[in-house]
């Protein structure tokens, strides 16, 4: 194993845990995935009511995201972590990114351009694949939205290559936003209204009812939206999610679904970097750069967008999933699933700060002023189909008089994806002020129109098998292979409707991927692991935005991991620590919102560590940390010849940090106060590292008053000391970064009954 930096006080800190552990029990047996059954009471989503601090033991919470074989986290070879609708409906995260932010290691953020950006392992964007109930829908960069946390179950983080379950591109992990699923337990209602600062309202309304012995169904509908944190921005979203389940027979059951989502994404695309020398009221503790770049207080809550700019979104999904438990040994399913979408982006995305002597004109060649900040005009249309179906066989049967667990499947999919896109021919359409922007309007500025196109096509075949070996008691081998065969035709064509042959191809590809593990119960109590898993990916990017010659057959990876896990003092504790070294070579990157560039190499390494601890009946304690040295290999960007090579990615922090707390029953009364304290430290901001993002830590604290079993209310101060930081730099708008939000305060009022 090449973990070459800071084993030694791992292994002394697995020492530790290990010696402390006493008093776990082994699992048991496992139902097959998909069979439905009874959702753990501390992870219900029908009615998610705050009741106190507990400590939500997950390492045997059965998912599906780490295998096809559902397998627990303390089974799994790597690192699953799962953040449930208790933690979730506790802390307030009112979306997927809040609640995946919490898991170790893990930062968010993003751009209207790309909603859901996370860095997971020394990789970003469509490096990290982004499922929806354990659907690969497209480069993630292309598909993720803004999804309320309100219609969900749990969500589910496989740390890690993937790709010998998910496929292309999942070689920093998989995050799995799995929705509410219907139960046969007695009819619940679910209802949540929260009001916060910046006007911003959330809204939902569930239901689980079983409606005979045979048939359940759960509907979730929530709505959020906000005036924003920056001038004039506008954000919304809607998320409907219902599931029926029906036993058709005591071993035959089907369960079908919608997911709609529709969504109005925020109109604030960052705030400019300025030459210091220009600044008279730099904003400190932000940033550093080389190129002596700074950012104006007075541009604090700007928005340099245009009035009437667009960015939304409609996404429907219907699917079905047949599960036939043959016998004892064998259990057989089906998902069948369809995706249609429509994206549109009409926007002023980038600004660019016009310094004196530029000699810089706007679209109509008249000069515009120094100080003055240069807009484009960005047009850019998505149209997706994707049809796919996942049929495997799940066989529980001795292999050699040991204890055995298999899989075979095939994972089929056919993905339409139109591009329709748009650029002015000038450098800037206009310009506006610095400290007051005019709006103004997006406007028809030569070269935005006709679009032109780029229609892809990707089928996808794969076939996989995976086992998990009993070779004794407590010793597990997990194992499994994936097979694929996928065809990417890419076609490019101008705004007068012509091919561009030169830039457009059609190529095959056929990637196989391993993984092997052992998992070693050291007592009931503590177990460790150590796996070895490859990915193959084409080509490591996002496939809508290659063109030919940008290829180079498969991007490679190889991850090697070893780690614990364990409960300790009672089960009043748990403990997980990783440590990890990932290769990555032939890779795409995008440099720019139309453009990908090839990276040699990539290595990450790092360790990871997650720990729960009931330090009494009424008061919960919960902290992880991270530490991840990722650096590029060979690196030139053929558009700007900038030399990255050795250098950080950008938005990756080396160092990473959260501390939860929550106190039940204060003074007697049916009362929660809580809060976390969450550490980002410095990071890239571009790829030539001449930017660097400052650390900064946020500090957030509720307060819960349970008026009775059915109502509860919850007031919340999120950034509590004002904290003014860069949130994310997108390497596609390199003029600009994105400030997080400053202090903010809501309330909530729950109803489950």
């Amino acid at each position: 194993m090449r973990l070459r930096h800071g084993l030694a006080a791992s292994v002394s800190c697995c020492a530790l845990l290990v010696a402390t552990a006493a008093g776990a029990q082994t699992s048991p047996p496992l139902p097959a995935p998909g069979t439905p059954q009874p959702v753990a009471s501390d992870a219900t989503p029908e009615t998610v009511t705050v009741t106190g601090s507990r400590r939500t033991n997950t390492l045997d919470q059965v998912n599906d995201t780490g295998s096809k074989l559902g397998l627990t986290p303390r089974e799994t070879p790597g690192t699953v972590n799962i953040v449930n609708a208790l933690t979730i409906r506790q802390r307030g995260y009112a979306n997927v990114q809040e609640a995946v932010a919490s898991a170790p290691g893990i930062t968010v953020g993003g751009s209207p351009a790309d909603p859901s950006s996370f860095s997971m392992r020394g990789f970003t964007g469509d490096q990290i694949n982004l499922l929806r109930d354990g659907v690969y829908l497209g480069p993630s960069d292309m598909v993720n939205r803004p999804e309320n946390s309100f219609n969900l179950k749990d969500i589910e983080v496989l740390q890690g290559p993937a790709s010998v379950i998910y496929g292309q591109g999942a070689v920093g992990g998989v995050i799995n936003v799995v929705t509410r699923q219907p139960t046969f337990t007695p009819t619940r209602w679910d209802a949540l209204f929260t009001y916060g600062s910046f006007n911003t309202i959330d809204a939902g309304l569930a239901v689980n009812a079983p409606l005979s012995d045979t048939v359940a169904v759960n509907l979730a509908f929530s709505r959020t939206s906000s005036s924003g944190y920056v001038d004039h921005d506008d954000p919304d979203s809607l998320n409907v999610t219902g599931a029926m389940i029906w036993n058709i027979r005591p071993n035959l059951h089907l369960q079908t679904g919608i997911d709609v989502m529709v969504d109005h994404l925020p109109s604030y695309y960052g705030t400019p970097l300025i030459p210091s020398a220009d600044v008279s009221d730099p904003i400190s503790g932000l940033l550093s750069s080389s190129k002596g770049l700074s950012i104006s207080d007075a541009t604090r809550y700007k928005n340099y967008n245009t009035a009437d700019s667009v960015h939304k979104s409609t996404t429907i999904s219907p699917s079905a999933l047949l599960t036939w438990e043959a016998n004892s040994h064998i259990t057989v399913t089906n998902q069948s699933t369809l995706y249609y979408a429509e994206r549109r982006w009409q926007n002023a995305e980038t600004y660019s700060y016009i310094p004196a002597g530029s000699g810089a004109t706007d679209a109509s060649g008249a000069p515009i002023p120094a100080g003055s900040i240069g807009r484009d005009r960005f047009y850019v249309y998505h149209q997706q189909h994707l049809y796919g179906d996942q049929a495997h066989v799940i066989v529980t049967h001795a292999l050699f008089g040991l204890p055995n667990k298999f899989t075979v499947g095939i994972d089929g999919s056919y993905l339409q994806f139109l591009r329709s896109r748009g650029f002015p021919d000038a450098t800037y359409a206009d310009a506006v002020s610095l400290d007051a922007p005019v709006q103004g309007e997006f406007g028809n500025f030569p070269g935005l129109f006709p679009q032109a196109q780029s229609p892809t096509q990707i089928a996808d075949l794969a076939g996989l098998f995976e086992d998990a070996l009993d070779l004794t008691p407590r010793l597990k081998l997990v194992t499994g292979v994936r097979a694929e065969w996928l065809r990417l035709n890419r076609q490019n064509y101008n705004s007068a409707g012509v091919k561009n042959n030169a830039t457009s191809f059609n190529e095959t590809f056929d990637p196989t991927n391993f993984r092997v593990g052992l998992v070693y119960d050291i007592i009931p109590a503590a177990t460790v692991y150590a796996s070895y898993t490859t990915a193959q990916d084409p080509p490591g990017a996002n496939i809508f935005l290659a063109n030919a010659g940008q290829i180079h057959g498969l991007s490679s990876s190889s991850q090697e991991e070893v780690g614990l896990k364990s409960e300790f003092l009672n089960k009043r504790a748990s403990a997980t620590l990783a440590l990890y070294n990932i290769d990555r070579s032939n890779i795409l990157v995008s440099t720019s919102n139309n453009s990908v560039a090839n990276v040699g190499s990539q290595n990450a390494r790092g360790v990871e560590f997650e720990g729960d601890l009931r330090v009494s009946q009424d008061w919960v304690l919960s902290a992880n940390a991270a530490y991840t040295d990722s650096h590029y290999g060979t690196f030139v960007d053929p558009n700007t010849l900038l030399d990255a090579s050795g250098n950080r990615p950008p938005d990756v922090p080396k160092w990473s940090a959260g501390l939860f707390t929550t106190f039940s029953n204060v003074g007697g009364m049916p009362v929660d106060l809580g809060g976390d304290v969450r550490y980002i430290g410095e990071r890239a901001g571009d790829y030539g590292n001449t930017l660097k993002l400052d650390s900064y830590t946020l500090v957030d604290l509720f307060a819960t008053y349970r008026i009775n079993k059915t109502i509860d209310v919850t007031g919340r101060i999120n950034n509590l000391f004002d904290k003014t930081y860069v949130a994310w730099a997108d390497v596609n708008y390199p003029g600009q970064v994105l400030l997080g939000r400053p202090r903010y305060f809501e309330a909530d009022l729950h109803v489950g009954f």
